[in-house]
């Protein structure tokens, strides 16, 4: 109902009362408004198109799928980026700034997550805190994942910073790994460097033995264990090898934080 109601609002800002008007607008207009998510169901505000619970085509949310074991059985390469999700090379944070977000964020658990994370030095605690929480995350994902799934799932954490003028700001930024993935670095203007091509070689070659076999190891590169039931990831990047999660009692306190934050539908 709520996406329905979405979608007459949108048709009459835009001054289109049917579908076959909607299709013939330009793109420029069609997206106007794309962006403007109030609902704040995320912080990273998703765009207003995007899939809809429908009941036919997307039969369930996906934390009922993956609870019901109803997703594809296939192997997953999945990871995320030193240097996103609230994490920078260089934050702009102060102790002050550093204790209001804890308080506001973990409410009864801030207390905590400052002894964990203390805010004295709040740089260092504010990328700590954002880098092993988004490796708790995927961690808890692939053992939901791995609970009615036989395929194995890889996961990885992205830490080389693509060389350029914005490095040294941005370092190992959403999205950055995908040159390397794809061994791609020849197709852009930025400064690689010998070890850049290096690093492209060893991670392209995982990944087409993995879409090849369902494996990324073998030609001698470092070994890339699946996830399992120790919490560990693998490093990419700026050295290829097994990594903590977090340390055990960060791990702790970052899983129960996320088991008890509303399930993402």
């Amino acid at each position: 109902d709520a996406a329905e109601a979405e979608g007459e609002q949108w048709l009459a800002e835009h001054g289109v009362s049917t579908l076959a008007a909607a299709r013939a607008l330009p793109l420029d207009r069609l997206l106007v408004g794309n962006d403007a998510d109030e609902a704040g169901t995320t912080p990273h505000r998703p765009p207003l198109f995007r899939p809809v619970l429908d009941g036919w085509v997307f039969p369930r949310s996906y934390a009922e799928t993956l609870q019901l074991g109803a997703q594809a059985d296939i192997p997953v390469m999945t990871g995320t980026n030193a240097d996103e999700d609230g994490a920078e090379p260089h934050p702009f944070v102060t102790p002050e700034s550093f204790r209001a977000h804890a308080r506001a964020e973990y409410g009864d658990l801030a207390d905590e997550f400052l002894s964990l994370y203390p805010a004295d030095d709040a740089p260092k605690s504010a990328n700590a805190a954002a880098r092993e929480l988004s490796r708790t995350s995927t961690y808890l994902w692939t053992r939901l994942w791995a609970e009615h799934a036989s395929s194995l799932v890889y996961s990885y954490y992205w830490t080389h910073a693509a060389p350029g003028p914005d490095a040294e700001l941005r370092g190992a930024f959403h999205g950055c790994e995908i040159w390397y993935f794809l061994d791609s670095l020849a197709h852009t203007d930025r400064p690689w460097t010998a070890d850049d091509w290096r690093i492209a070689e060893t991670m392209s070659g995982y990944v087409v033995r993995f879409v090849t076999t369902g494996d990324p190891n073998g030609s001698g590169a470092p070994e890339w264990a699946p996830a399992g039931a120790e919490p560990r990831t693998m490093e990419l990047g700026d050295r290829f090898g097994a990594l903590e999660v977090a340390p055990p009692e960060r791990f702790d306190f970052n899983r129960r934080f996320l088991v008890s934050r509303p399930l993402w539908r």
